[in-house]
């Protein structure tokens, strides 16, 4: 049996990563201050003599930092940036890594001061060119250990991954990435599952995934496509979304925007959501639109979702909240649906436009 102990620190982290500031100067993890380290680390992890523990599988460093800079937890986040076509297939930004070891979500490590959903922000523009900034849909996903080949036993990487879903566009609409920063090339790849993804990109790029977010993707494709999606949009924003069913709420529900205090508030908001749904008789439209979507449903070619359009005047307040009431009642009926809000970051339109 070999029982020989591997120890191994990459000499790039001692010399270029303690230049350019990603791997800790100190050279013995016991003469570390471990009490902050470990009240700020995402996923516990124990310290034994003064060493870090990685609290997962051993990777077959038991001592060093493999290639990773820092001693202990490295907090890091991933955008995952989706989209859907009319026809109902996803699609998901990804990049090429520029160390050749194949395609990842665009990511990187949480700078001091940062929160992850600001470094997967930031990530996405630097390596991608899109900007999408604090005020899109993002949705913050469980925290989750990265099985990186690069960590050690006391030297490993956490992600705390983001989720922004652009909604329903022509593919030729996608915006456009570009790779840069670390990445060699960006690309919106086709993602229905996991098992579409990796074809896509076996098939196009000749290339796989990269092996630290396998697990992360297999985990987020694979979980059923909902089978509704519900759009909210405002008219004074342009024309409806396109959809099998389309409802305009804009003299049927209270408005939010007559209220100074509510105005520049989103259907997302607590109290802009009960003042919405308590007006009289939004309960019996929301049993109207649930009856409508279930009749629709054996009429849907498999794989696509019944699309329904939900509008008001500014796609901020009304379409917002009844939307994501109507969600909510389908996927009480085990009914996967999503609510899609097209405009709810748009500018806030003039009192004239509203009624």
């Amino acid at each position: 049996m070999n029982t020989t102990t591997r120890t191994y620190t990459h000499p790039d982290v001692l010399t270029i990563g303690v230049r350019d500031g990603w791997a800790d100067p100190e050279t013995d993890p016991a003469r570390l201050d471990w009490t902050a380290r470990q009240a700020a680390a995402v996923i516990p992890f124990a310290v034994v003599d003064g060493r870090p523990v990685n609290p997962y599988a051993p990777t077959g460093i038991r001592y060093g930092r493999g290639e990773l800079g820092h001693w202990g937890e490295a907090l890091c986040a991933d955008a995952v940036v989706t989209a859907t076509d009319p026809t109902g297939r996803r699609w998901l930004v990804m990049v090429e890594r520029d160390d050749g070891h194949g395609w990842a979500l665009p990511g990187g490590t949480v700078d001091p001061g940062e929160s992850p959903a600001q470094a997967a922000v930031r990530e996405l523009a630097e390596e991608t060119g899109l900007h999408l900034g604090d005020d899109a849909p993002w949705q913050p996903l469980p925290a989750r250990y990265v099985p990186d080949p690069r960590a050690s036993d006391e030297a490993w990487m956490v992600t705390v991954p983001a989720h922004c879903h652009l909604g329903t566009m022509d593919h030729a609409d996608l915006p456009t990435v570009t790779g840069a920063d670390d990445a060699a090339r960006a690309a919106w790849v086709r993602a229905d599952d996991y098992a579409v993804l990796t074809a896509d990109l076996e098939a196009i790029y000749g290339r796989t995934v990269f092996a630290a977010h396998t697990a992360l993707l297999r985990d987020f494709l694979d979980l059923p496509m909902p089978r509704v999606a519900v759009i909210s949009f405002g008219y004074g924003h342009g024309t409806p979304p396109p959809a099998d069913l389309t409802f305009d709420v804009r003299t049927a529900l209270r408005n939010p925007h007559h209220d100074p205090a509510m105005r520049y508030r989103t259907g997302l908001e607590e109290a802009v959501h009960e003042h919405v749904m308590t007006t009289p008789g939004a309960t019996d439209i929301v049993r109207f639109l649930t009856a409508l979507a279930l009749g629709l449903l054996p009429e849907t070619p498999t794989g696509q979702p019944v699309r329904i359009a939900i509008g008001c005047a500014g796609g901020r307040h009304r379409s917002v909240a009844l939307a994501e009431a109507l969600a909510a009642v389908l996927d009480d009926l085990d009914i996967g649906a999503i609510a899609e809000h097209r405009d709810i970051t748009k500018p806030v339109l003039p009192k004239g436009a509203h009624r």
